[in-house]
């Protein structure tokens, strides 16, 4: 019998009655390697959140940079000296619908309060006596008889008077106070004259003594008669 023919022992051996197949080693290593349904879904779940939570984060970032950043109207950059820096820099206020550019404060303008100048304290001044001035009229003098049984005289010495108009004729002046004086001139209706002497008793008439205020003529004239007055008190 060849060495290959050769019947080892253990040949002897009953044979299972079963037959147990007996898997590879590439079998093996690859049922090792492969994962089981349950991580595969948890993985995939686990992905899926990370998945949202940083889409969430990117979209809250993205808008608030969207927020904060300038607006297309706004996104030029103000130089120093630049008239529109210059307006948002005098003006308080900003007009509705433009953000302010950051880095420019409005400056606020005081404006002065009008102050009215003081008033001069009221000062307490005793009213002023009013002077009354009232004018009376004057009462005529009591008339008088400087020459019994002649008439009653209503002149003065120191009086004004003047010739009646009734009857309207002039009265003669003379030197004396008497017709038979020396005829010096004639007082005209309505002349005035100013009594300065008197009175004197002649030819059943009342002599003064006058000086014509308009042309100085200066004698003796009658007052009148029983008749008529010819010489009128000025009132």
């Amino acid at each position: 019998m060849s060495a290959n023919n050769f019947s080892d022992p253990d040949d002897d051996v009953t044979p299972p009655n079963q037959y147990i197949p007996i898997a590879s080693v590439d079998e093996k290593s690859t049922a090792r390697r492969r994962p089981s349904n349950g991580c595969v879904i948890t993985a995939l779940v686990i992905l899926v959140a990370l998945c949202l939570v940083g889409a969430t984060i990117g979209a809250a970032a993205f808008a608030l940079y969207f927020y904060n950043s300038p607006t297309a109207s706004n996104a030029t950059a103000l130089q120093p000296g630049d008239l529109t820096e210059v307006a948002l820099a005098a003006s308080p206020t900003i007009s509705p619908g433009a953000l302010p550019t950051q880095g420019i404060s409005p400056t606020l303008t005081t404006i002065p309060t009008n102050t009215l100048p003081a008033l001069p304290s009221p000062t307490s001044t005793s009213p002023s006596t009013a002077t009354i001035s009232l004018t009376t009229t004057p009462t005529a003098k009591p008339t008088w008889m400087p020459c019994p049984g002649i008439y009653f005289s209503r002149l003065y010495v120191g009086d004004k008077a003047y010739v009646s108009f009734d009857p309207p004729l002039p009265n003669r002046v003379r030197s004396q106070p008497s017709t038979s004086g020396v005829y010096l001139g004639m007082l005209q209706p309505g002349e005035r004259a100013e009594i300065i002497g008197g009175p004197v008793c002649s030819n059943q008439w009342v002599w003064w003594e006058v000086r014509s205020l308009a042309s100085g003529l200066k004698g003796w004239t009658a007052e009148g008669d029983n008749k008529a007055y010819w010489l009128v008190p000025v009132p």
